[in-house]
């Protein structure tokens, strides 16, 4: 039988549980394991939603199956998760715990993890974190079978994210407070060190992003969207890897970025989506481990020639000779702004909680 969960009731329930922990901050329930593990497992953002939205059914309409993710699940008490998670539980999330679970995406279950009538280890999912998650979550989530439970660990679920958002905000007080005493040396020298470590291209792409976002200033008009990484096409609208719009909304550049080598195949196939997408000029930047050699760079010629046909501009450099160049042209930038860009250009393109610690702890020690 299908079950409906008022929507009013559930924020009522959430309302109340925020006012309960803040007083008195829940240390134990039936599935901490589990909720511990869920918040800070790797990839695990929409099983976050999935548990928290979970728990506040349950807690408002005990009737509901715990594991159903939509009304049209065959199992007695199936409900739609994901309406209530995003008209309620993402919205609670993004105004009370400090945007704590990530509000970039206002239908958090639209993504493959809660498109699934209900949560079965059939499912599928990412290796890793993930599976481990939604395994943990169908083997422990039935341990909650009443509303009594449901609330119990829902208070633990509130007070584990008002530490999180605690210790974001004291990282952020860190950040702000030690970039101050920043130059443009130190900003090289960091930059430097930051694309050693690579982080699967996210360093080319956090750089990348900082750089441009001072060439093309958001004050004039420019808008420069950096797309996160390993995930090329996501979009319909997306040009590359980092696309620059003019004042007018207009395309003004794509960049395609990669730290490792690319391929005939890669080079084409980027500058014809760039292509089709509007973009008049586009920029190749090869990342220290792109080993650019002369086949490589033939790849790049025939681009270019086929393109210039087309009237798109296509060019290529290595992430270092676009150091140089900008640093030498901007000997006199405001450092702490460009410091401020890369951590927000952490948050959009969701950097891994290992590259943001070492960025963190990295510009303490500046």
């Amino acid at each position: 039988m299908e079950q409906t969960v008022d929507q009013t009731l559930a924020m009522n329930e959430l309302m109340a549980s925020l006012r309960r922990v803040k007083s008195d901050p829940q240390l134990l329930c039936p599935i901490k394991p589990t909720i511990d593990f869920v918040l800070s497992g790797k990839n695990c953002l929409t099983y976050r939603y999935i548990l928290l939205t979970a728990l506040t059914a349950k807690a408002t309409n005990e009737n509901i199956d715990i594991l159903s993710l939509q009304a049209g699940d065959e199992s007695d008490g199936a409900y739609d998760a994901r309406s209530l998670c995003s008209r309620v539980v993402y919205k609670f999330q993004k105004d009370f715990l400090d945007d704590v679970l990530d509000g970039s995406n206002e239908d958090p279950l639209v993504n493959n993890p809660g498109r699934h009538p209900r949560l079965s280890k059939e499912n599928k999912s990412a290796g890793g974190d993930p599976k481990k998650a939604l395994y943990a979550l169908c083997d422990n989530l039935p341990k909650v079978t009443n509303s009594a439970d449901a609330r119990e660990c829902l208070d633990y679920f509130l007070t584990e994210c008002l530490l999180i958002a605690e210790a974001k905000r004291q990282r952020a007080e860190a950040f702000s407070t030690a970039i101050v005493s920043t130059n443009v040396f130190s900003t090289r020298n960091f930059m430097d060190s930051l694309l050693d470590k690579t982080y699967g291209g996210l360093a080319l792409l956090l750089v990348a992003h900082s750089i441009f976002s001072v060439t093309y200033p958001k004050k004039e008009g420019y808008k420069v969207v950096a797309h996160p990484v390993n995930q090329s096409g996501a979009s319909s609208s997306q040009m590359s890897d980092l696309d620059i719009y003019h004042p007018d909304g207009s395309p003004c550049l794509a960049i395609e970025l990669k730290d490792k080598p690319f391929t005939a195949v890669e080079v084409q196939k980027a500058a014809k989506t760039a292509h089709e997408c509007g973009a008049p000029s586009m920029l190749f930047i090869a990342g220290r481990a792109s080993a650019l050699n002369d086949e490589i760079y033939r790849y790049f010629n025939d681009a270019k020639k086929e393109y210039e046909q087309k009237g798109m501009m296509i060019g290529v450099m290595t992430i270092d000779s676009l150091l140089d160049y900008f640093f030498a042209t901007q000997y006199d930038l405001d450092a702490p702004f460009v410091f401020s860009l890369l951590e927000d250009a952490m948050v959009k393109v969701h950097a891994t909680p290992e590259a943001m610690s070492w960025v963190y702890q990295r510009i303490e020690t500046l």
